[in-house]
């Protein structure tokens, strides 16, 4: 008797596990406001861990449980798509670029970014609008004189290559950048 009622319970629970875990498996494929496909788009059932990524021609297959609610789609630089899911079988996506404010930030030594107005010493920038009044045709050439402790030497050869020196010759190691 207590073997039968072992087995009956057992049958139960796997009969539950079953009936809980009733997938339908969806496909698509995401491309951008132009019709390109996007590779490597994150597709998220919401409210669970199971997704995949997209391939490199758009396309993606996804097994989503039967009680989601939607499905989440999201690309660096695209607007986060969140599409309903009223069980159909396929879901297609166009993502639009997300606009990104970027703050102004100064990459100091070792690559650690700070914000400009956390430094404690100067830093200076050049826009690309200072650049260009310069009239130069070499970019390196319009840097000259623009930052302090910078010296830009350009070679006596048409086409040579510049010499970038900061803050002095008696810098510690080399001078170059």
């Amino acid at each position: 008797m207590r073997k039968l009622a072992l087995f009956l319970s057992m049958i139960l629970f796997v009969g539950l596990q079953a009936m809980s875990a009733q997938t339908k498996a969806i496909s698509g494929k995401v491309v951008d406001d132009l019709g390109e496909a996007i590779p490597g788009v994150s597709i998220i059932v919401k409210g669970t861990t199971i997704g995949t990524i997209s391939r490199p021609d758009g396309t993606y297959n996804l097994n989503v449980p039967e009680d989601a609610t939607a499905i989440l789609f999201t690309f660096v630089g695209m607007e986060m798509q969140e599409v309903a899911y009223t069980g159909q079988t396929t879901i297609n996506v166009t993502m639009k670029p997300d606009a990104i404010s970027v703050d102004e930030v100064v990459v100091t030594a070792l690559g650690i970014s700070k914000e400009k107005k956390a430094l404690g010493y100067a830093s200076y920038s050049v826009s690309g609008d200072e650049v260009a009044e310069s009239n130069s045709v070499n970019p390196m050439n319009a840097l000259q004189g623009k930052v302090a402790g910078v010296q830009i030497t350009s070679g006596a050869n048409p086409g040579a290559t510049q010499n970038v020196i900061i803050r002095g010759a008696s810098s510690f190691g080399s001078n170059q950048p």
